[in-house]
């Protein structure tokens, strides 16, 4: 089946510039459906070879498979490029500051998200870029925009509950 695809592909050489989204989406589409995260550096070097043995052979096969290559390397640098630090376990009680973003207010007390977090003993490169932080009990006025500090006790994002669950680790990463 794969043979006689590629064979179709040749015979559409004058069409190829149509095929590159479709490669391209391929590689991308196979780059979110790992269950692991690939080293960028390995992403980038097989994406290389791929693009040489594209330009030595220039055969079908070759260069669909060198542009999905480019796709999953696309796909792998943005991933790695927006990655934001998050905690790996569980820390406190520790004093926390930082500038709330969003103040939620629920019967048994409220929910603050805050940002330019300072955490001591977590350096500010694994130090993540937002927390939210469930209050008990009544709680002093604060709004969007103010400097807080509160003691608190901080836990990386919960797995889903069940398969296909919303994901907060996958949300928070």
């Amino acid at each position: 089946m794969t043979a006689a695809w590629f064979n179709g592909l040749a015979r559409e050489r004058e069409r190829w510039a149509l095929w590159l989204p479709v490669a391209l989406a391929t590689g991308i589409g196979v780059y979110f459906s790992l269950p692991v995260e690939p080293p960028v550096v390995w992403v980038v070097a097989g994406s290389g070879l791929m693009l040489i043995t594209a330009r030595l052979t220039r055969n079908a096969a070759s260069v669909f498979m060198a542009v999905m290559a480019v796709g999953f390397a696309a796909a792998s640098i943005r991933t790695a490029s927006v990655a934001a630090p998050v905690l790996a376990r569980r820390i406190g009680p520790v004093t926390v500051q930082g500038r709330i973003v969003m103040a939620e207010s629920f019967p048994k007390g409220s929910r603050l998200t805050f940002e330019r977090l300072r955490i001591p003993g977590i350096g500010p490169e694994r130090t993540p870029e937002r927390a939210r932080i469930r209050l008990r009990g009544v709680q002093p006025d604060v709004h969007p925009g103010d400097w807080v500090r509160v003691r608190a006790v901080l836990s990386p994002p919960p797995s889903p509950a069940a398969p296909g669950a919303f994901d907060f680790q996958r949300r928070a990463y």
